[in-house]
């Protein structure tokens, strides 16, 4: 009974918390903005450097109901696939504070490419808080047509009112992670079945703790040559700083717990998630070769 009790109390703050964060950053007209589908399955594609290896069956994807994220538009596969949905979750994409020189550079050749470059259909979602940056970017491009999203982002409380409010696309489950977006926007939009590719998730190899104590990670993505060691850097209260080891294990626990909220909601929707991934760290999922 005593469990029970402070069960109900914890989500209940929870529920609380996420209902003022909503009502503070929400867009309540959301919902409508979004474009709606018949098809019944769509793809997905992480940047992991599992996409080299499953570049088969990549290239026999259809562009009709693709999702690229983050720096794909400056790989070839760009081109080559046309997706038709293209999402970033990151502030590092719309906020100089958020990244270096050399970073801001590569945002800024991205969205260059993006805007002269893309000859087809594009829906560009992005979070609402920077939907007038990129109209004023993509725009000039008339087949890119820029939606906002609300990243705000609730879970652990009650589930009829988490799945309230994801289904009014007011909120989504977690935005620490782009992947997590898309798919909650692909099941808004109404595709059935979702299949991952790319999706790795395999940082936890990929760290080190430097002799200055920075921790470091290799980020390495299917179009990266010579991936390098760069420092994780997280801000607080308005700086950035690096981040301590304990604190990347706990955004990695955030992470891969994430998605199993995520499956619990596309089992509610009654949509199928198959990671199609050859190498990859989540376990939410059910595997699927195609």
């Amino acid at each position: 009974m005593k469990e029970k009790i402070i069960g109900f109390l914890i989500k209940s703050v929870y529920t609380l918390y996420g209902a003022l964060k909503i009502t503070r950053r929400t867009k309540f007209s959301a919902k409508r903005l979004l474009p709606k589908t018949k098809c019944e399955s769509c793809y997905i594609l992480g940047n992991g450097p599992s996409l080299n290896t499953d570049l088969n069956i990549v290239l026999k994807i259809p562009s009709d109901d693709l999702f690229a994220v983050n720096h794909f538009g400056l790989s070839a596969l760009y081109h080559t696939l046309k997706p038709k949905y293209y999402i970033i979750t990151d502030p590092g994409f719309y906020g100089q504070d958020y990244v270096d020189e050399k970073e801001q550079e590569r945002v800024n050749n991205l969205f260059i490419a993006l805007k002269e470059t893309t000859s087809w259909s594009l829906t560009f979602f992005t979070p609402l808080e920077a939907q007038g940056i990129f109209k004023k970017i993509l725009n000039e491009n008339k087949n890119i047509n820029v939606i906002g999203y609300n990243k705000v982002n609730t879970w652990k409380g009650f589930k009829w009112f988490d799945r309230w409010v994801y289904n009014n696309q007011w909120a989504i489950v977690s935005g620490v992670n782009v992947v997590m977006s898309a798919i909650h926007l692909a099941i808004g939009i109404g595709y059935k079945k979702i299949n991952l590719l790319g999706v790795d998730h395999s940082w936890h190899k990929n760290t080190i703790i430097g002799n200055d104590n920075i921790l470091y990670v290799c980020d390495s993505h299917f179009y990266d040559e010579n991936p390098k060691l760069t420092p994780i850097l997280i801000e607080e209260k308005g700086k950035i700083r690096p981040e301590k080891y304990h604190e990347q294990l706990g955004y990695l626990k955030k992470t891969f717990e994430a998605y199993h909220y995520i499956q619990d909601y596309a089992k509610y929707r009654d949509v199928k998630l198959l990671n199609c991934t050859s190498n990859s760290y989540i376990d939410a999922f059910e595997r699927y070769k195609l």
